[in-house]
């Protein structure tokens, strides 16, 4: 008979990381049960046949459920009702593929089972309808946007409610309302993940999600020049002084892979000297023409598995993360003013 004790000690020889958060459900000679509370692994059936072996029984004995479990957010006490985590993709500079990454990002999770959904936060310059090669109209039902289904996700963004031609021009109050609207007045279904594009910079739309959007994390873009990550390392500490936990950096457009022969470059100058480069890197992506095309005309549920393999890799290390993280204190994040009286 096998027990507790033997099942735990194979789990982490398969997967040391993993051992914490793993759950047995169920123990009989027959059939085992456990419960991953992330979902870090990228092929479950590789998982239960190494450890089914390590125990010397057939692989159909043990099973796998993955149970993705709320992780703290910088707002103690508020959730957003059916959404278990909120992540949310920044980058100091605009132009350096955040919207790609973050719906590549959403992708991945879907892959690997996790429900999710993407909510297009760049008010100013939504690309996510682009890149879902959809044009569409948002409709609403009982006061509520009724999200769009697309290739596996769920998503809202500003760009399916107003004319795409042109400029939306709102100042700071009236961007913080519509916003909220997006987050709070959307039907959203049972959600593993939300996946937020935020807007480049550090500006009003930051500070009104990290002061009423409670977000398990925060996931940095930058391309690796000096110029780019200069202002990324500015958006990593602004989630620091907003109590907003830093999962890490994903170095985009890395390098050019050649479709010819294969063979990769370095055309961006790499800065290794900041305090960014020096902290957990989820991953990297080269430059791939397909990428950029697969990003204009909708179709980057659509790329190989040369190419969505690295960003698979990067949600599952982004998970690990978030396993391992946990809220960061706030810091003051205003300026302080002093007013003197002149005698």
């Amino acid at each position: 008979m096998i027990d507790k004790a033997t099942v735990m000690n194979v789990v982490g020889v398969v997967d040391p990381a993993l051992k914490p958060y793993v759950n047995i459900t169920h123990l009989t000679p027959t059939g085992i049960q456990l419960d991953l509370p992330a979902y870090i692994l990228s092929n479950h059936t590789d998982f239960s046949r190494q450890v089914s072996s390590l125990l010397g029984v057939s692989h159909d004995v043990v099973a796998t459920n993955v149970s993705l479990q709320p992780y703290q957010t910088q707002l103690e006490k508020k959730r957003l009702p059916g959404i278990k985590n909120i992540i949310a993709v920044g980058s100091g500079k605009g132009g350096v593929g955040k919207s790609t990454v973050s719906i590549q990002l959403a992708l991945a999770l879907n892959r690997l089972g996790a429900k999710t959904a993407v909510l297009d936060a760049d008010i100013y310059g939504p690309s996510v309808p682009r890149m879902l090669g959809l044009e569409h109209s948002i409709e609403t039902q009982d006061g509520q946007f009724l999200p769009v289904d697309c290739h596996g996700l769920s998503a809202i963004s500003i760009g399916w409610l107003v004319d795409p031609k042109e400029p939306t021009i709102w100042r700071g109050p009236i961007l913080s309302r519509v916003l909220m609207q997006l987050f709070e007045k959307t039907r959203w279904p049972e959600l593993d993940f939300l996946i937020v594009d935020l807007p480049p910079g550090t500006g009003d739309i930051h500070l009104t999600i990290a002061q009423k959007v409670p977000i398990s994390g925060a996931v940095i873009v930058s391309t690796p020049q000096a110029i780019a990550m200069d202002d990324a390392i500015k958006a990593k500490h602004m989630f620091d002084k907003l109590g907003i936990t830093n999962l890490g950096w994903v170095k985009n457009m890395s390098g050019f892979i050649c479709d010819h022969c294969a063979s990769e470059t370095e055309i961006l100058p790499t800065n290794h000297q900041t305090a960014l480069s020096q902290d957990n890197c989820l991953g990297s992506i080269p430059m791939i023409p397909n990428i950029c095309y697969a990003a204009d005309n909708g179709q980057l549920h659509e790329l190989d598995q040369r190419v969505t393999d690295y960003y698979t890799t990067i949600a599952i290390e982004m998970q690990r993360a978030l396993v391992d993280s946990s809220v960061v204190s706030t810091q003051p994040c205003w300026p302080k003013v002093e007013i003197q009286n002149r005698r």
